[in-house]
């Protein structure tokens, strides 16, 4: 039976108790901010600071930020999933007894549910680095200010410690604050110590007041993230009990009021197939942090129900007819929902990471091709996490995060430079902190000609940067819906026609001047 709505308890997570505030939403906000006292200390301790300041007095901001034990404070911040889960797993079962009297039935998601959990995991993940990403880059900039402002060391190890924590924004607002503050107090006759001693006090119980308001935003959206993630949830659990018709839709609401914004009241009323994301490109709301829309279910006519013709099993004209293997709706709703979060992360450190790799590029004379789709579509990415998720017998959490291509990049340049640009621009990303590993298929006989990187940034996301030629280029755009049709089939004849087919094509495309060997790393030796 599913979650009861009248019986409410005090404990209710989903019940307000307080400063408009549920349960579960007071439980995140001191989950956070537990973790960032945990970060403030941290950051006090003598060793962490002497690696800052180290690379402040070195001019690199950047690299001064990395110094932040900022893995200690993801790892604080790992009970958000068993909250975000619960949050899930009852706005599900609140869901399923809302449903429509023509398709409602009983089920129950408890809050160990794997679905449940394994969103909450994906998501849970996406929001940290997402939060890590915006302090590191508060950070960042409190010391590129310092650095023009000509600040001494110690001025500027106390901004760090000041803004560690806050969105860039955030940081802006307390270190204007704080420059005021000591303003008015020496035009009020203070001595400077005196005026900066009123400062840092002041500025402590204004910091608190924005970590606070930046944990409730927190805690608000990512909360209403996972009630609508519920929502849907409970739509898939119908749908795989044949009970949404094929024809049913999905309403964008938005709270009617004057606290609406406009990006809320232009998507109010939209509505789209159930499946399918609505307009700004997300399978369910929010739209923005402390959004406060959700979606509703428009079931359809129920239809006759089509038979599924499956082609029968056994061997035709030498090719074996293996009855195809399915995913669930269930799956591919999840996909969507990770392909989401993975798009959403990506979208925080790419700008970053493509200012780097066109900068390499033109220093050393290659040409980026295919910028404007550097970050896979929502559909493509969630096909292939849903289809590497069954090949693999795993599951759509453990796949989205071994996604390492959300992002992606092309370099060519032609022959005669290739091997020297390709190994500069992988020393030079290796020199500025990216991790990278290379993949070297200039092989004879192989069918994908070129070099495959694949890259992590100092912020940790993970991106692909494939080097080409003008022809390696054309022989991958030729062969590439034959790599598809590779990953749609596991039969060995199929699969061996088409790879003869690619190594075919790829004959005809000349290998790069200079010694190839030198692309790519050393395989590690085999231990006798």
């Amino acid at each position: 039976m599913g979650y009861v709505l009248k019986a409410k308890k005090p404990n209710d997570p989903l019940l307000i108790v307080g400063n408009g505030l549920t349960a579960n939403e007071k439980k995140l906000i001191r989950q956070y901010l537990e973790a960032l006292r945990k970060l403030n200390l941290e950051v006090d301790d003598p060793d962490v600071i002497r690696r800052i300041m180290a690379e402040v007095l070195a001019g690199n901001p950047l690299s001064a930020a990395n110094q932040v034990p900022w893995s200690g404070f993801t790892q604080s911040l790992a009970p958000i999933v068993t909250t975000m889960a619960t949050q899930v797993a009852i706005s599900a079962n609140l869901n399923l007894t809302k449903l429509p009297s023509k398709i409602k039935y009983e089920a129950v998601f408890n809050l160990t549910d794997p679905r449940a959990i394994g969103w909450a995991q994906v998501r849970a993940g996406s929001t940290i680095r997402q939060v890590n990403e915006y302090s590191r880059q508060a950070v960042s900039k409190i010391i590129q200010d310092g650095l023009r402002s000509k600040l001494d060391p110690d001025q500027v190890q106390a901004a760090i410690k000041r803004v560690v924590g806050l969105d860039s924004r955030q940081a802006t607002a307390l270190e204007n604050f704080y420059k005021k503050t000591i303003e008015d107090g020496t035009l009020k006759g203070l001595s400077y110590q005196s005026a900066v001693a009123r400062a840092e006090s002041l500025g402590v119980t204004y910091r608190n007041r924005l970590w606070s308001q930046r944990a409730e935003r927190i805690a608000r959206t990512e909360l209403a993230e996972a009630a609508n993630q519920g929502r849907f949830m409970s739509w898939m659990e119908a749908d795989a009990q044949g009970l949404i018709p094929p024809n049913s839709k999905k309403r964008w609401m938005t709270a009617p009021d004057e606290r609406t914004c406009p990006i809320c009241r232009g998507m109010d009323g939209e509505i789209v197939d159930w499946e399918k994301d609505f307009s700004m490109g997300k399978l369910m709301p929010t739209a923005h942090p402390n959004c406060r829309c959700t979606a509703v279910l428009i079931p359809g006519e129920p239809s006759a129900v089509i038979e599924e013709k499956i082609p029968p099993t056994g061997e035709y004209e030498g090719y074996k007819l293996n009855q195809p293997r399915n995913a669930t709706s269930s799956d591919r709703g999840q996909a969507d929902v990770a392909a989401n979060n993975l798009r959403d992360s990506a979208r925080v450190s790419e700008p970053k990471i493509t200012r780097d790799v066109i900068d390499l590029s033109k220093q050393h004379g290659g040409d980026m091709v295919g910028l404007e789709y550097r970050i896979k579509t929502q559909s493509s990415l969630a096909e292939k996490i849903q289809t590497t998720a069954r090949d693999n017998a795993t599951n759509v959490a453990v796949e989205s995060r071994n996604m390492k291509d959300v992002i992606r990049y092309t370099m060519v340049k032609p022959e005669a430079g290739y091997v020297d640009m390709t190994n500069s621009v992988v020393r030079d990303l290796r020199s500025q902190g990216y991790k990278v590993t290379v993949i070297n298929n200039w092989k004879p006989g192989s069918p994908y000609l070129g070099v495959n990187a694949q890259v992590i940034s100092p912020t940790g996301q993970m991106f692909e940067l494939q080097f080409h030629t003008p022809k390696s280029l054309v022989s991958k755009t030729k062969t590439h819906d034959l790599y598809k049709s590779i990953r749609n089939t596991r039969d060995p004849i199929i699969i061996d026609r088409i790879d003869k087919e690619m190594v075919e094509i790829a004959k005809s495309v000349p290998f790069p001047k200079g010694d190839v060997g030198t692309l790519g790393d050393p395989m590690p030796k085999i231990q006798k």
